[in-house]
């Protein structure tokens, strides 16, 4: 099973790190003992539990083959056929795995024992039936195998007897290599886009990515010193060659073999502190390269396997004693063979008298540290050490075992330089790169742009410089600049000078003075290139010479610089660029002259050999006036001053010119009919014109002729000759437009007139705005009314009819207004409703929608009813309960008839308490009124709530208990009818229906009743008369009457006759004193 201890890695940031590393490639005989075996193809090796074991082909079988150690070689103990073909084997936990493919076609898989040479097949477990497996690896207790099934890559782990298969990115189509190490197998081979390269821990990562393009398999890889070593094939140009490279962190660094040397690498083996190489050489050998990591980078050598060669190496196994076993084939034997690398050496470079960090450079690898180890062979070596601030040491070793080297740097010191370079027999600055280079083993390099002079700090040393710049000659030399120096560089110019002449036709001359002296011809379109080292103004004059003239084409200079300088032959002088005679007119007897020069200068232009103008600027025009026919010749030449004196520039340039005196008739004529005449005549001759009256133009348009004049003489008749007898005679034809008009007038739709025939441009067509009739009907204008005519017309003169309407608003008030206006005939008259309100509660109101069509005059009248506004009011205890306000017609009637009582729940109701409107012969509230202005109708309720009332005294004896309604409006109760008797009570105040308790402010009395003898009278009824209080009671038997008064009230006591007594009355005035509560009255307080 596979180990579920390991960690699944982490999705990994990879950065690709390419390192060309150079390894020096030695070919020494290394190889101690081989053992040739005819007819076996031996593909891989491995050792343990003191065998060494090869498996191959043989004669299309598989082949184990056993080897034990005897005198330092391989001795061969047994070899095993199989009907399986064999590429791989690996040791582990007591056992060889051995992979292939089987006799059927599919994968092959098999254990091994050492021991008893038992071979367990384990091919079925697999459960892959098609394929090979091509390389097998042990580690942390299981078995990776690795290869291909049907076009598509193969891995699966070994464990505890089962195999488990991985799943492999879907552009993976072989895998040849796998190794351990670090916890995780690599594993190596060919994918659809190059070389396939992946890590398996507890899960699969792909690094195909992270590997050159230019690698297309992965054939070996090993573990060893905490990175994989891989080897596979590089494609460069049309071959492939046999390459390693490093993976460490992720990333991966190629290591190339000096000169290639690897056709092919087929394994690689880690032990003894180094990787050992195996394949094929580009010489067609086997080899073997060794590497070693370390402080000193990469050393490699390769060692031959002569004479058993040549063989490719297939497979390596480390052997005690730090050696290592080895086989290989040609095809068709192979060889086992045992190899001790090379020793290796330790030697410790120390680098003091340093402040900063130093590099120490060996074999090409710069390791940043004042002290290294290096892992070296016997040989020697060129070692460099360099350090920021310090001179550099550069020294030769010769390593022959372990040893310890001491260096010791100078600190540098800086000197001052001051340069000065100039151009060669001139004090012109010159701008140049300066390079400095100090002597071995420092390698100071200084790059300076100069312009002239600079002043430089550099480390103070020997140095060689060369100065170079455009079109200058490099200078170099050496300067010792181990104390401050000047250096002054003198520097030769190269002038480059291109003369070129015109392609215009001639030939050409160039006189020449300063740097370059010379006079040189030059044909047309040619160009001569002179080198000089010398500098400065050249001055020149240039000339042509074409059909026997020489043209003087100007003198000038020019600043000869390093670098390419150009002259270029051409005219600085003005030339003639265009000259042309035309007539002013044809036939006429004046002509015209034009031209044009190059530039402002003088131009000189003779008729038949007589000089006639001459003239300056650009560009200028003459004329000519002849008085006779004939033939002329005009030339032209331009020219300057040189030297005091005319020098032609350009001509001359003729031409000849026929001249014929002519008369000219100018016709002028609007209809074209004669305007052909117009033209030149011989002088005095008679021309016969014919012109028609009228000339009809099309599109109803003509012209009616009016006459000519003939240089301003009126000619009336059309038929008569002219006499072209002046140079210039003018004709003119006058004619007048006409224009076909039309026209139809209609009112409304009916066709009432219309005319047609010819009007004269310009002719003006009135027709009257309004026509007025005298039963309220007129007919208006549509149109403008006046028409010019400036055309043909063909138009339409339309007259709308419209009616006078008149429109009155009445009301039972009178007349609200009156108005009239015109009408168009159809037009809609649309009356909507309206209303005029008054702040006074009237209002009219026109309450119809009407539509009328106007097809004649009309007097309209729309009437208006009289509203009054009605307002009811219903109040409840002074404030509006509900308002509503609505218009009734004049003389309309309405009935107030408000509910006396309305009761509103909860123990409430509202009363009637008055009216404005009632009938008062039946004393009721139900009335009908006649409305004839303005009616405001308030009725008032009162709120009340039902409450029940218990009286009490003030000993809280009850005296009566009763339902009673009472206003909301005035809530507080002072006092309560008992009886006919009010009675203050204690002031409550009700604030909603409910039960309240009035105590009466009343109290108890006795009363003693007796005869005139001074006896008690019992069953006697006496009556008490208390302020409008009443009552009566009978006294006991022992004389005494008890009643119940009001407090603070005059009491009368009256009693009729009793028995033998004949008492009238008894008055008594019983003053009923501010009761003392607490003494005379026990009164119960609540």
């Amino acid at each position: 099973m596979l180990d579920e201890t390991n960690k699944a890695l982490a999705s990994r940031s990879i950065q690709f790190i390419l390192l060309s590393l150079l390894a020096i490639i030695t070919v020494m005989g290394a190889i101690s003992f081989g053992l040739e075996i005819n007819g076996q193809q031996l593909m891989g090796i491995s050792t343990g539990n003191g065998y060494i074991v090869a498996v191959g082909i043989y004669h299309s079988s598989g082949v184990i083959d056993f080897f034990s150690i005897n005198n330092g070689g391989p001795s061969l103990i047994k070899s095993i056929t199989l009907p399986d073909e064999l590429y791989g084997v690996a040791y582990g936990n007591g056992e060889f795995m051995i992979v292939g493919t089987s006799g059927s076609g599919g994968p092959f898989v098999g254990m091994v024992n050492p021991s008893t040479y038992s071979i367990v097949n384990l091919t079925n477990s697999l459960g892959i039936k098609s394929g090979a497996i091509y390389g097998v690896a042990y580690g942390n207790g299981e078995f990776m195998i690795v290869g291909t099934s049907n076009g598509k890559a193969l891995a699966a782990v070994f464990q505890d007897g089962k195999f488990q298969t991985i799943a492999m990115p879907s552009t993976y189509e072989s895998l040849a290599a796998v190794a351990y190490g670090d916890n995780e197998f690599m594993m190596g081979g060919t994918s659809m886009s190059g070389a396939a390269l992946g890590v398996f821990n507890a899960t699969f990562t792909d690094y195909s990515g992270e590997l050159p393009r230019s690698l297309v398999s992965v054939n070996a890889i090993a573990y060893g010193d905490g990175e994989f070593m891989i080897g596979g094939l590089i494609e460069s140009g049309n071959y492939t060659f046999g390459e390693v490279g490093l993976w460490a962190n992720d990333s991966f660094a190629q290591v190339s073999i000096a000169n290639a040397q690897f056709s092919t690498i087929m394994s690689i083996l880690y032990s003894n502190y180094e990787f050992s190489i195996g394949g094929g050489l580009t010489n067609g050998n086997g080899g073997i390269a060794y590497y070693w990591s370390g402080g000193s980078g990469v050393t490699a050598y390769v060692s031959s396997t002569e004479p058993l060669f040549p063989m490719i190496i297939y497979g390596l196994t480390p052997l005690p004693t730090d050696r290592i076993a080895y086989v290989g084939n040609d095809g068709i034997n192979s060889v086992v063979g045992i190899a001790s690398p090379p020793p290796i050496y330790n030697v410790s470079i120390t680098v003091v008298n340093v402040s900063s960090t130093p590099i120490i450079e060996l074999l090409g690898t710069s390791i940043k540290s004042d002290k290294a180890i290096l892992h070296l062979m016997e040989g020697s070596y060129e070692l460099t050490i360099s350090a920021p601030g310090y001179y550099n040491v550069s020294e030769s070793i010769y390593v022959n075992g372990n040893a310890n080297y001491t260096v010791s740097l100078q600190r540098v010191r800086y000197c001052s330089l001051s340069i000065h370079s100039i151009i060669n027999s001139s004090s012109i600055p010159a701008n140049i790169t300066l390079t400095m280079q100090s002597q071995p083993p420092n390698r100071d390099i200084y790059v300076l742009p100069i312009n002239g002079s600079a002043v430089i700090s550099l480390i103070c040393n020997q140095y060689s410089y060369r100065a170079s710049g455009n079109y200058l000659e490099p200078v170099a030399g050496t300067i010792d600049a181990t104390t401050n120096k000047s250096l002054n560089i003198s520097l030769i110019p190269i002038v480059i000078l291109e003369i070129r002449s015109p392609p215009t036709p001639g030939e050409y001359f160039i006189n020449m003075s300063g740097p370059f002296k010379a006079e040189l011809p030059l044909s047309n379109g040619s160009s001569i290139t002179k080198s000089l080292s010398e500098m400065g103004v050249e001055s020149y004059s240039m000339y042509r010479h074409i059909n026997g003239v020489i043209q003087f084409l100007g003198n000038t200079t020019a600043m000869l610089l390093p670098g390419m300088n150009y002259i270029n032959i051409t005219w600085l002088t003005p030339i003639i660029t265009s000259f042309n005679v035309s007539s002013l007119a044809p036939g006429n007897t004046s002509i015209s002259i034009s031209y044009a020069l190059s530039r402002h200068g003088n131009i000189t232009i003779t008729l038949n050999g007589s000089s006639i103008y001459a003239l300056g600027g650009v560009k200028g025009n003459a004329s000519l006036l002849f008085n006779k026919s004939g033939t002329y010749d005009l030339c032209a030449y331009s020219w300057v001053y040189s030297y005091g004196k005319q020098a032609l520039t350009y001509g001359p340039l003729c031409l000849t010119e026929l001249v014929t005196v002519y008369y000219r008739l100018e016709v002028s004529d609007e209809a074209r009919l004669i305007s052909n005449l117009s033209g030149y005549y011989m002088p005095n001759s008679t021309v016969p014109i014919k012109i028609p009256s009228i000339v009809y133009l099309g599109n109803s348009t003509r012209l009616a002729y009016n006459g000519s004049t003939v240089d301003g003489r009126y000619i009336n008749e059309s038929d008569f000759y002219l006499n072209v007898n002046s140079s210039v005679v003018f004709l003119h034809v006058k004619w007048i437009k006409e224009y076909d008009v039309t026209a139809r007038i209609y009112a409304g739709s009916s066709l009432m007139s219309s005319f047609s025939g010819w009007k004269v441009a310009g002719y003006n067509i009135s027709f009257a705005p309004l026509i007025q009739f005298s039963n309220d009907t007129r007919l208006v204008l549509s149109n403008e009314s006046n028409i010019v005519i400036n055309g043909p017309l063909n138009i339409t003169i339309v007259y709308y009819v419209e009616y006078l309407v008149g429109m009155m608003r009445e009301s039972p008030l009178g007349i609200i207004n009156s108005t009239s206006s015109w009408m168009k005939n159809a037009t809609l008259i649309r009356i909507s409703p309206s209303m005029m309100e008054f702040n006074n509660g009237t209002r009219l109101l026109y309450n119809e929608s009407r539509e009328i069509t106007v097809t004649e005059p009309l007097n309209i009248t729309i009437n208006f009813n009289l509203q009054y506004k009605l307002t009811n009011i219903t109040d409840i205890d002074g404030a509006v309960w509900l308002k509503n306000e609505s218009w009734i017609n004049n003389g309309s009637y309405v009935v107030n008839n408000p509910e006396p009582i309305i009761y509103q729940g909860n123990e409430t109701r509202l009363v009637l308490s008055s009216t404005n409107a009632s009938n008062a012969s039946t004393n009721t509230s139900l009335i009908t009124i006649v409305i004839n202005g303005p009616l405001t109708i308030l009725n008032k309720y009162v709120r009340q709530w039902l409450i029940t009332l218990t009286v009490t005294d003030l000993n809280g004896t009850m005296i009566e208990e009763f339902p009673e309604w009472i206003n909301s409006s005035s809530p507080i109760i002072t006092s309560i009818k008992i009886g006919n008797f009010t009675a203050p009570v204690e002031a409550v105040k009700v604030e909603g229906p409910g039960k309240y308790v009035l105590i009466a402010l009343m109290a108890e009395r006795k009363i003693n009743v007796k005869d005139a003898l001074g006896l008690p009278v019992p069953d006697s009824r006496i009556g008490l008369y208390c302020d409008g209080y009443a009552v009566a009671n009978e006294s006991n038997y022992a004389g005494y009457v008890y009643v119940m008064i009001p407090i603070n009230a005059h009491c009368l006591i009256s009693r009729p006759t009793i028995g033998m007594y004949s008492i009238a009355s008894i008055a008594a005035v019983i003053a009923v004193a501010i009761i003392v509560l607490s003494v005379m009255i026990r009164r119960r307080r609540r």
